[in-house]
């Protein structure tokens, strides 16, 4: 067999990765629980070819990175008491408190609290836990993007909070603005720092070519352990 080779292409909205095998034909996968696209490609085949492939295939790769993120939302928040929240790679468990005052999520003693003043519903769950993502990420980023600024030498651009389905982050190398999904709550803290780190990196190299990841492990020799845990 011979020596795998890797890269990643960038496809409308989404990352692909893609691997160089000894093989015959392409083989795409949607990977949970993320929606991670990977493609699995014969060594000397064109890259126009797997670009081609994926365009083909891009209405069933957004479909499926829905349906993933549907079943990833509701098993972040279950049915009902005793359902588990996961903060910063932390499974906490969950008390709904129905007709209360106001809607709103707080930490109290290791609880999850959801309070609900209206109908007891997924979506309605799914949002006080997005906006209570939001808040809490919100500090940590506060802090961490300026220091990473600093450390890397890129400014200017600005950053925003967003709930996305396919990414962990991205960066406008037009404008330097830098998304981050409201989700990195959920995992631990090691993963918001390498987002941060691999998103403000593309302000200075914007490919993910090899002088693009040395200047990532130049500043987190452990990258490849903290990209693991967001899979």
């Amino acid at each position: 067999m011979g020596q795998k080779k890797q890269q990643v292409l960038v496809l409308e909205n989404f990352l692909v990765e893609v691997t160089r095998k000894p093989i015959r034909n392409l083989y795409l996968r949607v990977q949970p629980p993320d929606g991670r696209v990977t493609v699995s490609a014969p060594m000397n085949l064109p890259e126009s070819e797997i670009r081609r492939f994926l365009q083909e295939r891009r209405e069933w790769i957004a479909s499926r990175q829905a349906e993933l993120e549907r079943q990833r939302e509701q098993g972040m928040l279950g049915q009902a008491d005793g359902s588990r929240i996961s903060l910063w790679g932390t499974p906490l468990p969950l008390r709904v408190e129905a007709e209360t005052e106001k809607d709103g999520v707080r930490l109290e003693n290791g609880t999850v609290v959801l309070c609900l003043r209206g109908a007891d519903t997924s979506d309605r769950r799914m949002r006080l836990i997005r906006e209570w993502y939001r808040d809490i990420l919100r500090q940590e980023v506060q802090r961490l993007f300026p220091l990473w600024e600093r450390r890397i030498e890129v400014t200017g651009g600005g950053w925003q909070l967003r709930a996305m389905r396919s990414r962990w982050g991205s960066c406008n190398t037009r404008t330097g603005k830098i998304l981050l999904n409201v989700y990195l709550a959920a995992r631990p803290r090691e993963c918001l720092e390498y987002v941060i780190v691999h998103e403000l990196a593309h302000r200075r190299i914007p490919n993910h070519g090899p002088a693009f990841w040395a200047l990532v492990e130049r500043y987190l020799p452990d990258w490849r352990a903290r990209r693991k845990l967001l899979r």
